[in-house]
């Protein structure tokens, strides 16, 4: 999620922006009336960043960068190479892809023998699953179709992200 500014965020803006996208994805979910048409959509596309910004900043502190270090595209791309060096195949898609970031975690926690317990691991690839069906960046350029039960099921996947957030980089 490099700024629009043209800085490279830290680990502490990607979590920052983490929980405010959760709060702010929450309320539009429960926005209603005539001035709010497909709030799900709008809702489901904050929500999904909540998935994309965890991902990121789990995967660089396993790696050991500091909160304030900046993820440039260097660090971006020298994440492609040591994920793909691993055995991660799935293309970052412009380096917003979860399960990208969601495999390249996984494969760097078991390089370094913090594996997930396998329960965990298929809960987060459970929920990496319907965040990547139901979001991508794209969806800023698109006529959204999101239904209501869509919407439901990305904010119940940003809010397992949100609470188990801790476990995916300890």
């Amino acid at each position: 999620m490099a700024s629009y500014r043209g800085i490279d965020d830290t680990i502490t803006e990607y979590e920052n922006a983490r929980a405010a996208r959760l709060a702010e994805g929450r309320v539009l979910a429960t926005s209603t009336g005539p001035q709010a048409p497909n709030t799900d959509a709008g809702a489901a596309y904050l929500l999904g960043y909540v998935a994309e910004a965890a991902l990121k900043s789990a995967y660089f502190r396993v790696i050991q960068h500091g909160l304030q270090a900046r993820i440039d595209h260097a660090m971006l791309k020298t994440a492609k190479v040591q994920a793909k060096a691993l055995g991660v195949s799935t293309d970052p898609e412009s380096y917003h892809s979860v399960k990208f970031w969601c495999d390249a975690l996984i494969a760097q926690r078991a390089q370094r023998r913090m594996s997930f317990t396998s329960a965990f691991q298929a809960l987060l690839q459970r929920n990496t699953d319907i965040i990547y069906n139901h979001w991508w960046v794209e969806l800023r350029y698109k006529t959204p179709r999101t239904t209501p039960a869509e919407r439901q099921d990305v904010e119940d996947a940003a809010l397992w992200y949100d609470h188990n957030y801790i476990a995916l980089y300890r």
